[in-house]
């Protein structure tokens, strides 16, 4: 799938507050020009010696270098499992991730599988809560998550979401979001019980990502940007002015992002 790159700079967003306001930043985007056509990637993170970890919807786990632009094996590890999606914990220790028919933990360092569970359903998405317990998330079906440990379902699970959803996060307070399609943010606690929603959309939002501070960012299907402190869950916005559907926001420096729509 090809794939337009935006880099946005954090600086555009509004100070906090109880307002959102939109602010058009058509001609401070720099278009990259990247094209992704590797649709098999179903996770990517650069760890902390700048090295790239990729796991691929075949079950292909690894660990590479780029070099002259050419990427390096450092090692492999092939699952034989087909994939949905994967994230490494803070420590960049254990990898969890979700795959047709159940969930994995995989230790980065002896490279083997940790624990593993087969589950009826296929899960869309994983994420670690800050205890070491994994959550999955159904967008649709179930469309709620369920959190597990290494002796599986520990009971706990959220609400349903009526709508469906694209875009799942626990935050570092283990709080849960569903950024949804009703365009609404609803949050929930780790104990599964409902806290709020955040309301700021009028279009069905797409993709969430947690920054380094624990700001929330959440995209919508319009380019809108919405930023949450997650303590006070003030808000600013800002419009991006290509009224395409954001895919992908990730980390470029200490005051920017990576805008995939």
């Amino acid at each position: 799938m090809k794939r337009s790159i935006l880099m946005v700079f954090i600086l555009l967003l509004l100070p906090f507050s109880t307002y959102s306001t939109s602010v058009n930043a058509e001609s401070n985007l720099v278009y990259s020009g990247v094209t992704d056509s590797s649709s098999l990637i179903v996770y990517s993170e650069i760890l902390s010696d700048n090295s790239l970890l990729t796991v691929t919807k075949n079950g292909e786990i690894s660990q590479q270098t780029l070099s002259q632009g050419e990427f390096n094996s450092i090692w492999t590890f092939q699952s034989n499992l087909v994939m949905t999606s994967a994230r490494l914990d803070n420590a960049q220790q254990l990898l969890a991730a979700s795959y047709e028919s159940g969930l994995l933990v995989f230790s980065m360092s002896s490279k083997q599988i940790v624990y593993q569970h087969n589950i009826s359903s296929t899960p869309d998405d994983i994420d670690w809560d800050n205890e070491g317990n994994v959550w999955i998330a159904y967008y649709t079906g179930a469309r709620k998550a369920y959190e597990y440990n290494q002796l599986g379902a520990t009971g706990f699970q959220t609400g349903m979401v009526a709508s469906g959803f694209l875009a799942f996060e626990v935050l570092e307070n283990n709080q849960i979001t569903f950024s949804a399609m009703d365009s609404n943010t609803h949050i929930y606690g780790q104990d599964g019980g409902f806290i709020s929603k955040l309301t700021q959309s009028n279009t069905y939002l797409t993709y969430s990502y947690q920054d380094s501070t624990e700001d929330l960012i959440v995209g919508s299907s319009e380019g809108m940007l919405y930023r949450y402190n997650t303590t006070t869950w003030t808000s600013s916005s800002l419009n991006l002015g290509v009224s395409q559907k954001i895919s992908s926001i990730s980390k470029y420096d200490d005051t920017s992002y990576f805008v995939g729509t």
